[in-house]
């Protein structure tokens, strides 16, 4: 049987797959007819930032660095815990969403110890990702998708002689 080397797209453009070549080109402007090709739109959601409508924390040095800081978008302000380690934060996101990783951007209290965890009830949280021998600055983590309202950040092991200093926090998912 004779392999096919063109096709007409459901999208109105037209493919060939001549060896070493691949050409794709508007239906259209060829003029000729061709079988349909059998294909189907990938789904292709991208992941994108997700909303957080709250934020709680274990603690917080003063009231100008609150929870919620964490999480707002904006880089000059920043939660940060009192001085001592196994503190926490937690966002949420007010409804169960797909997450699949976070951004971290640290002020220079940054936790060389912490895990990423995740929650349906803000009670029984299972972990995402670990990290030790944090250096500070920025850290991207990325994990398995996980269904989850509540996020934790939870700082086992500060990085300073101060506690855990976070300018943004972002959660990643669909």
């Amino acid at each position: 049987m004779k392999s096919r080397r063109f096709w007409i797209l459901d999208f109105g453009f037209w493919i060939s797959n001549i060896p070493n070549m691949i050409w794709i080109v508007p239906a259209l402007t060829i003029g000729c007819a061709a079988p349909k090709a059998d294909l189907q739109r990938p789904d292709v959601t991208m992941p994108k930032r997700l909303e957080v409508v709250g934020a709680s924390a274990s603690g917080q040095e003063s009231d100008d660095v609150r929870a919620m800081n964490a999480f707002d978008g904006d880089a000059k302000t920043r939660w940060s815990s009192p001085h001592a380690d196994h503190q926490w934060l937690v966002a949420d996101l007010g409804s169960d969403r797909t997450v699949i990783g976070v951004k971290l951007v640290w002020e220079a209290a940054f936790g060389e110890e912490y895990r990423v965890e995740g929650s349906l009830n803000n009670e029984d949280w299972s972990k995402l990702a670990t990290v030790r021998g944090g250096d500070g600055e920025e850290d991207q983590i990325e994990f398995r998708p996980a269904k989850l309202r509540y996020l934790r950040i939870n700082c086992v092991r500060r990085g300073t002689e101060y506690g855990f200093s976070l300018y943004e926090v972002q959660v990643w998912g669909f």
